[in-house]
């Protein structure tokens, strides 16, 4: 559970000057960071829809930042209860989706809204709805986010990506939401790379990388406070954001592979109900009910029904009965966003008869 009683600040370091801070080893890092962030955003503009990639990337980046909290739940209920299904009730799977959801709300709102402290509030208020936390008051979180809150303002000739990673360890250092601080740090890392254009789209999985290395990841946040060497973690979390760029940017790829073959697929063995809408759809709702095609606009009920029963004949989607309704499982991609490995092999061809 994220949330927890507030607790004491520790004391953090007086910021260094941008000419302190850009060292000669970091403006190259900046350089390998953005080089991947850009490869990333044009892996993203092949989607037609953006929520064909957007939504299984947020889920995956919520469940591994509550990872780093140790908040864990199992992927496959997890993707069950996204998709609308019921699950055996538990708080993490509750949290992780609030955490998704505050996620793709802060991407929203970064089109709009710069980083502030209302922007804190209001997404430490949806990461920790019906948790049982109590923010801290206007005045407390005023304090706590004091440094964090003037460097968004005073520090805009600093390097964007420095700038986001010195944020990032100004606001994580404060503690200002108890547990829930570091799932708010790395969606308002997110919101920064959006509110700068570095990224168009949510997709960043940046907490697979910090879960993976959470040693590393600790002890260059700790040097900071310790000793103010501020170098070991900005050459941390640029590293994190380029590893993060060029993984899901594989992720990205293989997706729009795979989404391809799919329609390649249709078009082959049931000609009749392919539209792109369809092939993309079965990505943005993996579990896939009759309804998804009826509020996406591609067929009505009945219609819907035959072309899901369609897909599972051609060996596209599973069919499950899950009490009175069923549902089409396309298990292919679950599995591709599974794994770190971007291969996948052809839908077999069907049986005939």
């Amino acid at each position: 559970m994220l949330a927890t009683p507030e607790s004491a600040s520790p004391p953090r370091p007086v910021i260094p000057q941008a000419v302190e801070l850009e060292t000669r080893s970091i403006l190259k890092k900046c350089v390998a960071a953005r080089t991947a962030l850009a490869d990333l955003r044009y892996a993203g503009k092949t989607f037609s829809d953006p929520a064909a990639c957007a939504s299984t990337f947020a889920l995956l980046e919520a469940k591994d930042s509550c990872q780093i909290a140790n908040v864990v739940t199992a992927i496959d209920p997890l993707f069950k209860a996204a998709n609308g299904l019921r699950v055996k009730d538990d708080d993490a799977t509750r949290q992780i989706l609030r955490c998704r959801a505050a996620l793709i709300a802060a991407a929203a709102a970064s089109k709009y809204q710069r980083l502030s402290i209302v922007t804190a509030a209001t997404l430490a208020h949806a990461l920790t709805l019906e948790a049982g936390f109590t923010p801290p008051s206007e005045n407390r979180l005023t304090h706590l986010l004091a440094d964090w809150a003037r460097f968004q303002t005073e520090s805009e000739d600093i390097d964007p990506l420095v700038h986001l990673a010195v944020s990032h360890y100004l606001f994580t250092s404060a503690q200002p939401f108890a547990l829930a601080t570091g799932p708010a740090a790395r969606i308002l890392t997110l919101m920064g790379l959006l509110n700068t254009g570095l990224i168009d789209l949510p997709v960043l999985y940046l907490s697979r990388h910090l879960l993976a290395t959470k040693g590393s990841y600790d002890r260059s946040l700790a040097k900071v406070t310790e000793t103010g060497e501020w170098e070991p973690f900005l050459d941390y979390m640029l590293t994190a954001i380029e590893q993060s760029a060029i993984w899901t940017n594989g992720k990205l790829r293989a997706t729009r592979a795979m989404i391809d073959m799919t329609a390649d697929h249709i078009k082959t063995y049931a000609p009749k109900i392919y539209s792109p809408e369809l092939a993309e759809l079965i990505f943005i709702e993996p579990y896939t009910r009759i309804q998804h095609l009826g509020r996406s606009g591609i067929a009505k009920r009945q219609t819907a029904a035959v072309y899901l029963k369609q897909l599972a004949a051609i060996g596209i989607l599973k069919e499950h009965k899950v009490g009175r309704s069923k549902i089409f499982i396309h298990r292919k991609y679950l599995y591709l966003m599974a794994r770190d490995e971007n291969t996948f092999t052809p839908y077999p061809p069907p049986t005939l008869g």
